[in-house]
């Protein structure tokens, strides 16, 4: 049988209980001691993935394992690149893509588009990546994939890509 309080009560010493509900969104992070030690199962893991080539070299193609997802689940939060400096040829490009292998299966974007820089990219400039799958899944392996092409004038310079990952625990 329940006994139902009503009102505000200060408990001046320590409340303990076989089971207690606690509303959602209820502790907050100032509620949580900073010598807690919560097991990191108990944690969403925040992982970055970056990608670059020589600030002082024309960007070349090239694959890139970037990771393996450990969680339970996994949520991609962005892609964002940028170059050194930008190609000086009309028909110059450098494309950055982030693609995900699932069981085994071949590799495919997880971005609505490549990130494409050319010669009206902005030099320094960084550039995010629309993204069309951003659920994975534990197991699914990531790479980065850097695809130039063009003949005419200078190739871009330097690029860097980072990605970030939110994972719950295994």
């Amino acid at each position: 049988m329940a006994s139902i309080l009503q009102g505000d009560y200060l408990i001046t010493g320590n409340l303990s209980a076989n089971s207690m509900s606690l509303p959602s969104g209820g502790v907050k992070d100032t509620n949580v001691a900073s010598g807690a030690a919560i097991a990191a199962s108990k944690l969403i893991h925040e992982v970055t993935s970056k990608y670059q080539q020589n600030s002082n070299a024309a960007v070349v193609n090239d694959n890139q394992y970037a990771h393996i997802v450990n969680g339970a689940t996994c949520t991609l939060a962005y892609v964002k690149a940028a170059v050194d400096t930008v190609a000086t040829g009309a028909d110059r490009t450098v494309n950055i893509d982030l693609q995900r292998s699932t069981g085994g299966a071949a590799f495919a974007t997880v971005l609505s588009s490549t990130i494409l820089f050319n010669n009206a990219s902005t030099a320094r400039t960084v550039v995010s990546g629309a993204i069309n799958t951003a659920t994975l899944a534990q197991g699914d392996i990531l790479k980065w994939v850097v695809t130039v092409a063009g003949a005419a004038g200078n190739q871009a310079i330097g690029v860097i890509a980072e990605a970030f990952f939110q994972e719950a625990a295994q």
